[in-house]
């Protein structure tokens, strides 16, 4: 694994990527919430905690389809400055514009 994301705990915001990944696959936390019997709320609330439990993380992990390291050990400084990182649609054209004559 590449060491410029892992083992960084200071730089770690679990919660933040659980969000970020979650968002990525376009996967609401109403998902979540009922995976964890919780309310929308309270992952809301979990999403800005800087450290998760592993009930959660594995949760996160399997309802989104990606490693649980990902979320324990990825670190802000791992994604390039201003980088899309996650598709979603904002960057595509919606159409082109086509000359006809």
């Amino acid at each position: 694994m590449n060491s410029n994301w892992i083992n960084n705990k200071k730089n770690v915001h679990q919660g933040k990527n659980a969000k970020r990944f979650r968002e990525a696959k376009g996967i609401k936390q109403e998902a979540i919430a009922i995976e964890l019997d919780i309310t929308q709320q309270a992952v809301s609330q979990l999403e800005k905690r800087q450290e998760l439990d592993n009930v959660t993380i594995a949760v996160y992990a399997k309802v989104v389809g990606i490693d649980e390291d990902f979320i324990r050990n990825m670190t802000d400084d791992f994604l390039p400055e201003g980088s899309n990182y996650f598709y979603d649609n904002s960057s595509q054209i919606k159409s082109a514009q086509v000359n006809t004559q």
